[in-house]
């Protein structure tokens, strides 16, 4: 796998967060379907923050001031986000909890599949040397 994976899985989980609310807002209140969007988005940026951080942190130039923003970003403007969600946010907590899952569903899903069908039926990295 390469370093693009956690990217590449970020965009398909926001896909499919995106084509669930279109299908699911008809049949669930907005409680429930919002709550399971928004669980995802948080997900989605918490994921982002920490895949850049760790890009950063074992990068071969080690930027300080790099690390401090993303660690400034990630611990009190991404708390700080989910806490006033979980506490004003007039959604379901389930449903927040399924839904900050999900991009972890979608990581697990696509890793099997690599591992079931092999590398070779995926596109292989520009950079890569074959």
């Amino acid at each position: 796998m390469d370093s693009r994976f956690i990217d590449r899985s970020i965009g398909a989980s926001f896909s499919t967060a995106a084509v669930l609310y279109v299908f699911l807002i008809p049949h669930f209140s907005f409680a429930v379907v919002g709550g399971l969007f928004v669980g995802i988005l948080l997900s989605i940026f918490n994921l982002w923050m920490l895949s850049r951080l760790f890009e950063a942190f074992l990068a071969a130039k080690f930027d300080k001031k790099k690390i401090a923003y993303y660690l400034g970003l990630k611990f009190p403007v991404f708390y700080s986000l989910a806490i006033f969600v979980f506490y004003y946010g007039p959604f379901s907590l389930g449903a927040l909890a399924i839904g900050f899952n999900f991009p972890f569903l979608v990581i697990v899903l696509k890793a099997a599949g690599r591992v079931i069908l092999g590398e070779r039926f995926f596109f292989q990295s520009r950079y890569s040397e074959n």
